[in-house]
């Protein structure tokens, strides 16, 4: 569910994806998720906040929490400071899943 030449997907685009990810998400149980980057954490979690300023929490969700981290090309262009926020969040996730 990615456009063409890999832009930002319209709210159009994303709402005509919704139904395969909940699906997705509904047929393997996922009690954690973690969107990488602000299109799928604000697909996900249908807020507006810039990852920059809610990476590092837990969202929780009627079915799942979600984990927002960076998108992977941001520790391309962040260096290591990103990867550094982005193994903290990993870590989360680690702990959430890990917990009963």
């Amino acid at each position: 569910c990615r456009p063409p030449a890999n832009r930002t997907p319209t709210q159009h685009e994303i709402a005509a994806c919704r139904g395969w990810f909940d699906e997705q998400v509904s047929l393997m149980s996922a009690p954690v998720i973690l969107t990488l980057g602000n299109t799928a954490t604000r697909a996900v979690c249908q807020r507006r906040d810039p990852i920059s300023k809610i990476r590092g929490t837990v969202i929780e969700l009627d079915h799942a929490r979600v984990v927002p981290t960076f998108h992977p090309a941001a520790a391309l262009r962040g260096g290591r400071n990103v990867v550094t926020m982005m193994r903290a969040d990993l870590r989360v996730v680690d702990e959430l899943l890990r917990s009963p």
